[in-house]
């Protein structure tokens, strides 16, 4: 099962949400051809099968992983600015992903207004 299916290329986090829409399979049919994305937790069923590179598998990394997610959209989609609370690993399997990093100094402007345009 999946969650958070929205509306729109670019994330929001507030609302916009397909209801309904739980099935990892039926998305895939959709979403080349819909303005959705998908921001989920890997369904328990494909976390075994999630491989990561033999530098990672070393040195008690993966003791360290705690939340995986999924994020699945058809080009063009943007997530809102955010920070996150703990270190990532980016895996793109095509297309491209810019990041911005951005001065600390600027937190509070940015969580206060998620979703302004620039």
């Amino acid at each position: 099962r999946i969650s958070d299916v929205e509306i729109g290329l670019k994330e929001t986090r507030v609302g916009g949400a397909v209801e309904d829409l739980t099935r990892l399979g039926t998305f895939l049919r959709l979403y080349n051809h819909s303005d959705i994305h998908l921001v989920s937790p890997i369904p328990k069923t494909m976390q075994r099968d999630v491989e990561f590179l033999p530098c990672l598998r070393c040195g008690g990394f993966l003791d360290f992983l705690f939340a995986h997610k999924l994020w699945i959209g058809r080009g063009g989609s943007r997530s809102v600015v955010h920070r996150d609370d703990a270190e990532n690993m980016n895996c793109l399997l095509a297309g491209r992903k810019s990041f911005a990093l951005i001065h600390p100094r600027w937190r509070t402007m940015l969580e206060e207004h998620p979703n302004m345009e620039g």
